[in-house]
This record gives structure tokens, sequence and C-alpha cells, in this order.
């Protein structure tokens, strides 16, 4: 229910770029109070170690994938801000790596690369064929060895957890607890979606139901046991109509397509990590993104002040 009134309500007061962008900065605002938390009121655990960092959505992968999600928002945008306010975001997506690292997500860490990615080869912010070049080389290698070691605090949950990525890519070790408890839990849900294959159990059934009390932290096995094909094409139906709605749009339509195609890819990857189902702030994203696409689909005949007004 909560879902649904988020969706009547940003439908309809979200309806010019102004309003677009006070959702993206409150969001961001709230990213920003959670990252100084991190940073001053670090959490220990057990063993004294720094806690992974989950900001203000106490919630570490949850913390990281909003994140991502944010600076694909700001991505978008990017080019039409001033050179201020592109400045303030460079600044945001820099403070967000060190977030991102410290949050112990490898999923996170993947969809910050894709992030970059998109903001050098896209955004193109640097247009020196070399620098882009070694930027490039730079960022693959601090994907491996020297994230995990040096760019890390090695008091932490966080390092531990890339420590273990990084053993295991070596073959030093097999998979951990963790993985192995996921993998169950995946194995579960998708033995209970073969019971109830067309509606599955039920909202949150998996829950109660797995025999773990835990979430699958897989939104495609989840939607499989909780909802059935029903509610596993009608998700995936909704990331597609963002695709058609950017295609009917008549301004930006190709930054639009490109930005919701983006936006589908980061969906569908962070789904095998965690469940987004019932999550407030990606449906937040998601009733955004459609008021800003129909902000952009203009079905009538309108004076140019308004086009430049929507620009």
């Amino acid at each position: 229910m909560m879902i649904f009134l988020l969706s009547y309500i940003l439908t309809r007061i979200v309806d010019n770029i102004k309003a677009f962008d006070m959702v993206l900065f409150g969001i961001t605002v709230g990213l920003l109070v959670g990252f100084v938390f991190n940073v001053f009121i670090p959490q220990l655990d057990e063993f004294g170690r720094t806690g992974r960092y989950a900001g203000t959505l106490g919630n570490a992968n949850l913390f990281s994938l909003m994140v991502n999600f944010c600076i694909s928002f700001l991505l978008q945008r990017y080019k039409l801000y001033s050179k201020f306010w592109r400045n303030l975001v460079l600044i945001f997506i820099v403070l967000a790596a060190h977030q991102v690292l410290m949050s112990g997500s490898k999923l996170g860490l993947l969809m910050y690369l894709f992030n970059i990615l998109y903001l050098i080869f896209y955004i193109r912010v640097i247009r020196n064929i070399t620098v882009l070049v070694f930027i490039s080389i730079l960022l693959i290698f601090l994907s491996g060895f020297f994230i995990s070691n040096f760019m890390v605090d090695n008091n932490s949950e966080a390092f531990v957890r890339f420590q273990y990525l990084q053993d295991v890519f070596a073959g030093n070790r097999s998979y951990s607890d963790s993985d192995l408890l996921r993998y169950n839990l995946a194995v579960k849900g998708w033995d209970m979606w073969t019971q109830q294959p067309l509606f599955g159990w039920g909202y949150g059934a998996f829950v109660y139901l797995g025999g773990y009390d835990l979430y699958s932290h897989n939104n495609m096995i989840e939607l499989l046991a909780n909802t059935g094909v029903i509610g596993f094409l009608l998700f995936h139906a909704a990331l597609i109509q963002l695709i058609i709605m950017a295609y009917r749009s008549d301004i930006y339509r190709k930054n639009n397509i490109i930005w919701t195609c983006y936006f589908a890819l980061m969906v569908i990857v962070s789904s095998f990590a965690i469940v987004l189902l019932g999550e407030k702030l990606f449906w937040l994203l998601y009733f955004t993104m459609v008021s800003y696409l129909n902000m952009h689909t203009i079905q009538r005949e309108i004076p140019a002040m308004t086009v430049h007004q929507l620009n």
C-alpha cells in the first residue's frame, strides 16, 4: 500500500524539472548525511573492527546500491547542470567511492565501476584520448589487488570481504558460509516456485515459509517464489515500460533511451544480490523517472518557451 501511495503522490507532484531536481536533491542530501555518520560515528563489530558502512539506511548492501542509483540519476542530468553543480556532482561521486568500498558490497563496487565507465565513455568528462586510456587502465588495476590491499581499511569488515573476494579469484580458498547460504536460499526459492508457479505463495511468503527466517537476497528468486510468473513478468514489464516511455519522449529522446536502458541494466544486475520488490526507495526512484519521462512526452503543440522551461 505504501508503494501504491508513493506512486500516486510522485506522479502528481513531480510535474516539472524543479520538482524532479528537488526529489533527487533530497535523496542526495540523505546519502551525504549517511556519509558523515559513517566517517565520524563508525559502527564496530564484536571484534572491534569498523563495521560495514550502512549510512542512514541501516543495510550496507542497500546503502551501496542506492548510492549507485543516485549517481546514475545525477549523471543523466549532468550535461544540463551549470559548471558549479557539475563540480558538486563529481565531488559526490568521489566521496561515494570510499563509501561504496567501506560498505563491503561486492555488487556495489561493480555498480560503481559501471557508473564511472558511464561517466567517462558516455558523459565524456575527459576528452583527451591519452588521459582516457590511462584512466581506463587505472580503473582495471584498482578493481583488483590494489583496492583490496591498499585502499581499504584493513581493520574493517569491508576489508575482510574484499580480501576474501581476492582469495577466491586467486584460487586460495573456497566460498564462504555466506555465499553457500545465499545459494541454499536461491535453491529453496526455486523449489517454492515450482510448487506454485503461476501466482507464487504470496507477498513476503519466502521469509516465513523458506525455513531460514531470511529473505532470499535475490530479487528474481523472491519474485518467483512470492508472486510467481505473473509477478515476475509484471516487475520486468515495468522496466520495459520505462524504455518505451523514453522512446516516445520528444525532448532528449536519445539521452532518455540510454538512461532508461542503463537503469534497467543496473536493476537486473543488482537483482542477483538484493530484493528490490518491497524497497520504497527503489520505487521512489522508479516513479520519479516515470514522472520525468511524462514531462518530456508532449502530446500537443506547445509554445517554444514551455520547451525551454522543460530543458
